[in-house]
């Protein structure tokens, strides 16, 4: 299922993935109903059909180490002063408490101080819903990144620009982390350089 299908399945309503809880409809249940329609988390880590393990929500960030599942998916990538939200982030804010919050970020128009966001229990007891937060008020913690796939062959130039020099290739089929998105968010920062946006698999 895609991002924008799953935002379409459950805006307006609530989700619940704790099969036994006294706090239902909590921000961690839509991470992970996240992760599993979208990622694919049930059918690469049959596991968690039975139990979660990732805690409470500034867990999935600060315990990221501790989970397989969240190693092999995501990248994990703290806030800075020049940090910017891509979609279909896993945002983690302390929410000054010992919970936090968890939500998706949901387009690319997220900037250096506020995030473009879909959440539930935000405001509490609210449904799945549109949001935006704000980095330093609520104590943005950083992001767990989904790692992406190569769609096709592409270059890597040095600069994002189609004048900058060919520095390397990605193939087909490769597992690559996003750092960021240019200004223009058609080209992306990959470890080596920058290729274009568009050969990189939609969440």
């Amino acid at each position: 299922m895609t991002l924008s299908k799953w935002v379409s399945k459950h805006l307006g309503k609530y989700v619940q993935y704790n099969k036994f809880t006294d706090t239902p409809h909590q921000c961690v249940d839509l991470a992970k109903s996240y992760c599993a329609e979208v990622l694919g988390f049930y059918e690469r880590f049959p596991k968690l059909k039975e139990y979660w393990n990732f805690g409470d929500a500034r867990n999935w960030y600060e315990g990221y180490h501790a989970h397989e599942e969240l190693i092999k998916s995501c990248d994990r990538i703290p806030n800075t002063q020049t940090f910017v939200s891509i979609e279909g982030d896993i945002c983690v804010f302390t929410e000054k408490n010992k919970y936090g919050h968890i939500c998706v970020a949901y387009n690319n128009n997220s900037t250096t101080s506020k995030i473009y966001t879909i959440d539930q229990n935000y405001p509490k007891g609210s449904k799945v819903k549109y949001c935006t937060h704000r980095y330093v008020s609520e104590g943005f913690l950083g992001v767990l990144r989904p790692y992406r796939i190569i769609k096709d062959d592409v270059n890597i130039r040095s600069k994002p620009s189609t004048s900058g020099n060919i520095i390397g290739e990605l193939k087909k089929g490769q597992k690559i982390s996003i750092e960021n998105l240019d200004a223009s968010k058609k080209w992306a920062k990959v470890k080596e350089g920058w290729i274009f946006y568009s050969y990189v698999n939609k969440i």
